[in-house]
């Protein structure tokens, strides 16, 4: 988040969306920013207001002016993903980001089954969506956002046995090689930004489009 947002030297302002217990917001917090989280359900809110974090139930209850706003791990469960993101970018300043993390296993699915006639979903876990890069590529496009910078999940800080972890970093490795043209790290990281004529109004454009 540093790397991407303009210098400056007031707080700066993080928003995690699906924050649960507020992991996230107790490390942004601790490097400085201010943090503010969004989570649908009123019992984890109750337990994170306990522990002092500021976290609401609606994305229409945010501040405006956040700098980032972080969805990990959140995304691929949004029937709308659209209407989510058109939501947050009127809480998010016109020089603000988001960093979302999906997981990445369409391509696992595929070569699994390449012997069936049907790919394999089993390993793409519950996900209600389970994008590619190329598909959350086209879902920022359209909600008026261009991805500036893609990060292939190492696995670092997950619990996992030593040989997945070896498997993390190589998958890494490969991806680094095409420039991450081709990602084959179980996770994808990207940050977006707005594209020059993009944000909320381009995405009421696309809706309006859509239902005509």
């Amino acid at each position: 988040v540093n790397r991407h947002l303009p210098p400056g030297e007031r707080p700066r302002s993080v928003c995690d969306f699906g924050c649960s217990y507020g992991h996230l917001l107790d490390v942004a917090l601790r490097d400085g920013f201010t943090a503010v989280g969004v989570e649908a359900d009123s019992r984890l809110v109750q337990l994170t207001a306990a522990r002092g974090l500021a976290v609401v139930e609606r994305v229409s209850q945010l501040p405006g002016g956040i700098d980032a706003v972080t969805i990990i791990d959140a995304l691929y469960y949004l029937p709308d993903p659209l209407k989510v993101m058109a939501e947050l970018l009127t809480k998010v300043r016109p020089d603000g980001i988001l960093v979302i993390r999906v997981t990445n296993r369409n391509w696992l699915g595929r070569l699994k089954g390449c012997w069936k006639a049907e790919p394999d979903l089993s390993l793409l876990g519950d996900v209600i969506i389970s994008y590619s890069l190329k598909s959350l590529r086209i879902l920022l496009r359209r909600a008026g956002l261009t991805i500036v910078d893609i990060v292939p999940d190492k696995g670092v800080g997950k619990k996992v046995p030593q040989m997945k972890r070896f498997a993390y970093r190589i998958l890494a490795a490969v991806s680094a090689l095409s420039a991450n043209r081709i990602v084959l790290a179980p996770g994808i990281i990207v940050v977006a930004k707005r594209e020059a004529s993009g944000g909320p109004n381009a995405m009421a454009q696309h809706r309006t489009a859509t239902t005509t």
